[in-house]
C-alpha cells in the first residue's frame, strides 16, 4: 500500500491546529481564572483608592450561574459571528471559544469566599487581555489579540439578551458599581465586538497580500 503523503499532511495540519485552538483558548480561559483574583476580598488588604463593587459569597457556579445549553451554545454563536470578520477558520472556532472561557472566572465561586462577580466581565481585562496576547502573538498577526479582546463585549452581549438585562463590574476599578445593561444595549455590545475584528482584518489581509506581491 503506497504512502499517501497528501492525506498523512492535512492530518497533521488537522492536529496542529486543533492543538493550537485549545492551546490559545486555554490561555484565555487561565487569563481570566487569574484575573479574577483580584476581586477576592480577602486580597483586597490595602486601599490603593480604587472603586470597586462589593464582594459577596456568590455560591457554587452550578447553581447560581444558569448553565444550560441554551446559554453554552448563544455564547459560542454569539463569538463565531465575531470570528467570521477575521476571514480565517482557526479564528472563527477560537471566536467561539473565547466568549465561553470568559466564565472561568466563575470557578473561584467553588472556593466560597467573598469576591466581585464576574470580575473579567469588564473593560479593564479586555485591555489587559489585549496586552498579554499583543505581546505573544500580536506581532505576528493583530487579528488575535484584538479578537481576544472584543470577545469580553460578544460575551456580555449575548448575557444580555439571554436574560433580558444583566450587571457587570464593567468600569472597574473606575466606577465602583455594578452596572445594568438592558434592552438593545446588547446590539450595541455586538458591533463593538464585530466592527473593530473586520476592520483589523481588513488591514492585515491587504498588508500581507502587498508583501507578498512584493516578495
Amino acid at each position: 500500500m503506497p504512502f499517501d503523503f497528501e492525506f498523512f499532511s492535512k492530518k497533521l495540519s488537522l492536529k496542529s491546529n486543533l492543538i493550537y485552538i485549545l492551546k490559545i483558548s486555554g490561555l484565555f480561559a487561565l487569563c481570566s481564572f487569574l484575573f479574577s483574583f483580584i476581586g477576592l476580598d480577602v486580597l483586597n488588604l490595602v486601599d490603593f483608592g480604587f472603586l470597586l463593587p462589593s464582594a459577596y459569597v456568590i455560591g457554587s457556579p452550578l447553581e447560581v450561574s444558569g448553565i444550560s445549553a441554551e446559554h453554552l451554545l448563544g455564547h459560542v454563536s454569539w463569538g463565531i459571528v465575531v470570528g467570521i470578520a477575521t476571514f480565517s477558520i482557526r479564528y472563527v472556532i477560537l471566536g467561539g471559544l473565547f466568549p465561553l472561557a470568559l466564565d472561568a472566572d466563575h470557578l473561584l465561586q467553588f472556593l466560597d469566599l467573598e469576591m466581585i462577580p464576574r470580575f473579567s466581565h469588564s473593560i479593564l481585562f479586555a485591555i489587559v487581555i489585549f496586552v498579554i496576547f499583543y505581546f505573544i502573538f500580536g506581532k505576528k498577526d493583530i487579528r488575535l489579540p484584538v479578537l481576544a479582546s472584543v470577545s469580553v463585549f460578544a460575551h456580555v452581549s449575548f448575557d444580555i439578551i439571554l436574560g433580558g438585562y444583566s450587571y457587570f463590574p464593567f468600569l472597574v476599578p473606575f466606577v465602583g458599581d455594578m452596572i445594568k445593561f438592558d434592552g438593545f444595549s446588547w446590539i450595541i455590545f455586538e458591533g463593538i465586538s464585530v466592527i473593530p475584528v473586520f476592520l483589523v482584518s481588513v488591514y492585515y489581509l491587504r498588508k500581507k497580500n502587498k508583501s507578498s506581491m512584493d516578495l
